[in-house]
């Protein structure tokens, strides 16, 4: 497929740490291509000799759909047409030593259940905000001379449905039927909120991650707010029923690691073979063990690329 020569003008400032909304052109997004309606991904994944589109549209072949090389800085994309919200999805990166991985998608909006790992095609431009009223009064608004009562909170802990046994020895955690959906804690937690007189929440991190006794700071997905609560029109319910209640929400936001799961964003090489992030490893590498089943790991903070995806991961929360 051809790309616009404006679109990799704009893939090329990725590459410097200048496309401030790189999330618009990575990971997938509908598109019309030929006059077809349908769903257009793109990765970067430079030391890939192949990428393969793989999801339930396809049946997860690995060979109907590889992907092209757009640019020559290594990124793929390809256009599937007549797909839509909730195909499920990954990326099949074959590499030069011969090994083949799947990948989940770096730019996602949404993503699997935990103990699943795939991404899922969502779009975000389905919901119809009604805070117009919140953001004109935020403009206005001056913390410095008026009072400010937040309420911290972690949405998986703060209320249950049914608690369950949580065994730390054994990484078993509660079934995703015990959480609450999005929608249902603000309909529980607005009127506590107003109650006791908070004008602020703020939530303990909610990127995708796998370990729910880690409280969200293993992240896998940067730009995909976790599915253990429901979709994102499901949060963008209770921050607009926050925003109606005149209450502001502010997230807790950990960029500085990732849980290092193959799946993820972690490596095995010095070579960025995954969308963006470049992790230490040999005699240089930076982990902090919570256990063998999930590793915490740095990122090589020189790498320009890796800078633009956490800088506008950060820009896509506004």
């Amino acid at each position: 497929m051809q790309l616009s020569n404006e679109v990799k003008d704009q893939l090329q400032r990725y590459h410097l740490s200048e496309l401030y909304n790189s999330y618009d052109y990575f990971g997938a997004h509908p598109f019309i291509y030929n006059g077809e309606q349908g769903v257009l991904f793109l990765v970067w994944a430079p030391n890939a000799t192949r990428v393969s589109l793989v999801g339930t549209f396809n049946f997860w072949n690995d060979t109907s759909d590889p992907m092209e090389q757009v640019t020559d800085t290594g990124v793929w994309g390809k256009f599937f047409p007549g797909i839509t919200t909730g195909e499920v999805y990954k990326y099949k990166l074959f590499l030069p030593d011969g090994r083949a991985i799947y990948k989940a998608d770096p730019f996602a909006f949404y993503s699997e259940v935990r103990p699943e790992t795939s991404s899922v095609v969502f779009d975000l431009d389905t919901y119809e905000w009604q805070d117009d009223k919140w953001l004109e009064k935020r403009q206005n608004f001056t913390p410095y001379n008026q009072p400010v009562n937040i309420y911290e909170l972690h949405l998986g802990s703060w209320k249950m449905k049914e608690v369950g046994k949580f065994d730390n020895e054994a990484f078993k955690s509660v079934a995703p039927s015990s959480f609450y959906n999005y929608r249902d804690i603000a309909d529980e937690l607005i009127p506590y909120l107003k109650e006791m007189h908070y004008n602020y929440i703020e939530v303990l991190p909610l990127s995708e991650h796998p370990f729910d006794g880690s409280w969200g700071y293993q992240v896998t997905g940067y730009y995909s707010m976790t599915s253990r609560y429901g979709n994102p029109s499901d949060l963008m319910y209770l921050i607009d029923e926050c925003h109606k209640a005149g209450i502001g929400v502010i997230f807790d936001w950990v960029p500085g690691i990732s849980a290092g799961m193959n799946t993820g964003l972690c490596i095995l090489t010095e070579q960025s073979f995954t969308a963006t992030l470049i992790i230490h490893s040999g005699e240089r590498k930076s982990l902090t063990f919570i256990k063998a089943k999930y590793v915490t790991s740095s990122f090589r903070m020189r790498a320009s690329c890796l800078i633009s995806f956490i800088l506008m991961a950060f820009a896509s929360m506004e």
